[in-house]
């Protein structure tokens, strides 16, 4: 069974001048790095109507930002020994003395040698492509989608920490704590019958149960980690709108309300090949942790709600990294996404914890749908060059999952499709160097693409991506 989101159209537009390197960094114009308006909308009245509930629905999500946000590393082994890397001042360090050096961002490289040849990551110009046109919106209808399967990971993973509350939990830590509470011989039950040994054992775990209860409830911070990592996360655009959303969530503000002791760190994790994609990411959520602190700060100062704020926290560790080894300790994150990128199915199983209903794998692929008029029949007459979408991908994806990493699909797929407008043939040429198409254009093959695009009567360009969930 697909679920199919409502497709609509999107005026997008680009300036020209893509063709050196200096320009590319400035491909993307304001009129794509802004929000669409209404008058720019070209679809149904149930569409616009759709687009505008959820426009109002994120503004009034409250205010963003949590009280402590930091990029450090965690939760990382050793690519030699695989034991634990601890931070230090300019590096991290195993306890066997295998170091790595720390950049200026805090990331770090733990690509081996003898890999780094055979590890081809995309180039700078790709990445800071990819960053524009993500951070535009053209890939925004993805968003809403992400983050509920997320979220459902997350609220799993609280009601599990609530439930280490449950009697079996209570009977080891009271008998930790508690010794033995002296029960009358003549003890009754509730109502009046002389119990006996049995009942009198029961009577005592109770009470124990219930003075050490008491005891944790004036003393005890209840702490709950939640870990998401990308594998492939490039310019960390994902992991940055997760934390977000996150940090804007009502519900969590509710539950942090009406739980004085507990307290919420999230721990965004992403992992990519090239070393300027890396670099990007942790510059870029930098940037937004330090902007939504700002916004907090005024937003919640002196506040009731901002000292409860107080009790939520955001981590961001990036490194650079083998998809194939993940530099990651076994059973510590609680979700796992794959946008766009390669994974090892295996890898990405062993190092999701084994908690029921948390651990989890999202993967987001484009579908066959995916950027077709750019591979028409009349583009390829033309001379556009854009890669084939592999036919049932996600269902080989599937099995493979299942072969070899025992992961089994947990819920239908979804299919989002949104169709963009684009005025000029640069936008649709930026679109198509930042994906796998770019290392297959030549000078003959971007004309082309201008030549094609220009000359189009219809100038829409289809973005169309499955998205699965997959758990253990």
């Amino acid at each position: 069974m697909t679920t199919t989101t409502t497709t609509t159209m999107t005026r997008l537009s680009l300036a020209k001048n893509t063709r050196s390197a200096s320009s590319g960094r400035r491909f993307l114009t304001r009129e794509l790095g802004t929000k669409v308006n209404a008058a720019s909308i070209d679809s149904s009245s149930s569409s616009s109507s759709d687009t505008k509930s959820k426009s109002d629905t994120k503004s009034k999500s409250g205010p963003a930002g949590f009280s402590t946000a930091r990029t450090e590393l965690a939760l990382f082994k050793c690519p030699i020994c695989e034991d634990e890397l601890l931070n230090h001042e300019t590096l991290v360090k195993c306890k066997n003395d295998h170091s790595f050096d720390l950049s200026k961002e805090r990331t770090v490289n733990l690509l081996m040698k003898k890999k780094i040849k055979a590890m081809v990551g995309d180039s700078r110009e790709q990445v800071v492509l990819r960053e524009r046109v993500l951070s535009a919106g053209a890939f925004e209808f993805l968003e809403d989608g992400l983050f509920e399967r997320v979220q459902e990971a997350f609220w799993a993973k609280v009601g599990r920490a609530e439930a280490d509350d449950c009697d079996d939990c209570d009977d080891r830590r009271s008998n930790e704590e508690g010794g033995d509470v002296e029960v009358d011989d003549e003890a009754e039950d509730v109502v009046g019958v002389v119990v006996g040994a049995r009942k009198k054992k029961l009577l005592r775990k109770r009470r124990l149960r219930e003075d050490a209860r008491a005891k944790r409830s004036a003393t005890e911070k209840k702490r709950i980690s939640f870990v998401v990592m990308d594998v492939g996360c490039a310019d960390g655009y994902w992991l940055g709108k997760l934390a977000n959303r996150f940090s804007a969530c009502e519900r969590i503000s509710a539950f942090l309300s009406m739980n004085d002791n507990a307290s919420v760190d999230f721990v965004f994790i992403g992992l990519d090949a090239s070393k300027d994609a890396i670099k990007i990411a942790a510059k870029r959520t930098t940037t937004m942790m330090n902007n939504n602190s700002n916004n907090s700060n005024k937003e919640y100062d002196d506040t009731e709600d901002y000292d409860k704020r107080r009790s939520a926290s955001v981590q961001f560790s990036f490194a650079v990294a083998d998809a194939n080894e993940l530099p990651i300790l076994n059973n510590k994150v609680d979700v796992s996404l794959s946008i766009f990128a390669p994974r090892n199915g295996k890898e990405i199983e062993r190092t999701l914890t084994k908690e029921k209903h948390v651990g989890k794998l999202i993967i987001i692929t484009p579908s066959e749908r995916h950027l077709e008029e750019l591979r028409s029949q009349e583009a390829r007459e033309q001379g556009v060059v854009c890669l084939k979408i592999e036919k049932n991908k996600a269902d080989r994806i599937e099995r493979q999952l299942l072969e070899t990493a025992s992961l089994r699909l947990a819920s239908p797929e979804t299919l989002s499709e949104r169709e963009h407008v684009f005025t000029q043939s640069d936008a649709v040429k930026s679109i198509l160097l930042m994906g796998a198409s770019a290392s297959h254009q030549t000078p003959e093959s971007l004309l082309a693409l201008e030549t094609y695009w220009d000359n189009k009567v219809t100038k829409t360009l289809t973005f169309s991506f499955e998205t699965r969930e997959f758990v253990r």
